[in-house]
């Protein structure tokens, strides 16, 4: 049985054919240095030296970890071409309190760190800026030690060590020169072994923090 062409079937198939050919036409006459849909320009077209302002909560992954605390950290990035940067951070972590000890005590944790800092910001077509960075440096921990019923403080111990922290966050670009975003750090501290308070974590002391962040672009 041989199918008869109808007038409706021409339509459709010139339709189509029109569509293809303008589709081709777009991509083989388009010029491929346009940039016509790329919204913002990373570092350091944005600024070439980026502050980052970072606040959120903390907390530990040891087997005994207390209550969550505040996290908060400030640096400075020069970033000498799009995508690597170096600079300097310096925060504070409290991630743990009131954690017993066997003895009857509780101990709080917190550390101040000052870090030399490597990051990396992804070139995008969007307002949206995934990064990456690194911190190597210097930790001071403090460890404090409270009667359980009384809380009165029994000890307080101060622990300088080399301490790291690895990241990874988004930024959404609100305005040409400003950024909002989240980041999430994991953080290692050395410990010293002959400081008792520090027994059973190991030879390092494992914490994380997740932050919201404001950055501020400047040329």
């Amino acid at each position: 049985m041989t199918k008869t062409t109808t007038k409706n079937d021409k339509t459709l198939s010139s339709s189509v054919l029109g569509a293809t050919a303008l589709i081709l036409s777009i991509v083989f006459l388009t010029p491929k240095t346009s940039d016509a849909i790329v919204r913002v320009k990373v570092a350091p077209e944005v600024g070439r030296h980026v502050f980052q302002l970072d606040a959120g909560g903390t907390g530990s992954f040891e087997d005994f970890a207390g209550d969550q605390g505040f996290s908060w950290s400030a640096g400075w990035t020069y970033h000498a071409d799009n995508v690597l940067g170096l600079g300097v951070t310096v925060g504070n972590n409290a991630p743990e309190s009131d954690v017993f000890t066997s003895v009857g005590t509780l101990l709080d944790f917190q550390y101040t760190y000052v870090t030399a800092t490597v990051h990396v910001r992804a070139p995008t077509r969007s307002a949206f800026i995934p990064h990456l960075q690194a911190g190597f440096g210097y930790y001071n921990l403090n460890i404090d030690e409270f009667d359980r019923l009384t809380r009165v403080q029994l000890l307080s111990i101060d622990d300088n060590k080399f301490g790291m922290f690895f990241g990874f966050g988004l930024d959404y670009l609100i305005a040409p020169h400003l950024s909002i975003g989240a980041i999430a750090n994991y953080h290692f501290v050395s410990l010293d072994q002959n400081i008792p308070q520090t027994q059973g974590l190991g030879e390092w002391y494992n914490t994380w923090d997740i932050k919201a962040v404001l950055s501020i672009y400047t040329r």
